[in-house]
């Protein structure tokens, strides 16, 4: 059998342990959060945006001759804001790799493409009117490279299709 002392020491042991576990637990965790949770969620949070600018402005981008230029250009810039924003919010997650792996983030090539596509959106057109197919395509690769909804792909040369469904009065 244990004495008293032995057991008050088992017990001393016991409970110091149990503390310092927690806070080994406490600092892991928050060392965890700072550098890969809260990074990641301000990702999440810049693709949301972009997810959100690109829906909301898309009758600006595919309907250029019917906004003004200020409007115009004002979306053109706030485009730009937020592929800079995205690109720093990713560089800000530690382990970003194998947030790739898992899935649950877009690689980072294709982030750094539609950033560049983003930037250089207003550049992308010749003068003049660009045309909607163009416009519509660049919005789909953009969307399509950052996992958010996507914008359906014309063909500059699509063949007309041989069955057209017409609704037709009795």
């Amino acid at each position: 059998m244990l004495n008293d002392t032995q057991q008050i020491q088992i017990i001393l042991y016991t409970s110091s342990l149990t503390i310092l576990g927690g806070i080994i637990v406490f600092v892991v965790s928050q060392f965890l959060d700072k550098l890969m949770i809260e990074p990641l969620n301000q990702f999440e949070k810049s693709r949301g945006e972009i997810n959100y600018h690109l829906l909301f402005f898309a009758n600006q981008y595919l309907n250029p001759g019917t906004v003004e230029k200020e409007e115009l250009i004002k979306s053109f810039s706030r485009m730009r804001e937020l592929s800079a924003k995205i690109i720093t919010d990713m560089y800000a997650i530690h382990g970003y790799g194998l947030l790739v792996l898992l899935g649950m983030v877009p690689d980072q090539r294709d982030v750094i493409l539609a950033t560049n596509q983003m930037f250089l959106f207003p550049m992308n057109f010749p003068e003049g009117r660009p045309s909607v197919v163009e416009i519509q395509n660049s919005l789909h690769k953009i969307s399509a490279l950052l996992h958010l909804h996507e914008f359906a792909k014309i063909e500059a040369k699509r063949k007309k299709n041989l069955f057209t469904f017409r609704f037709r009065r009795k």
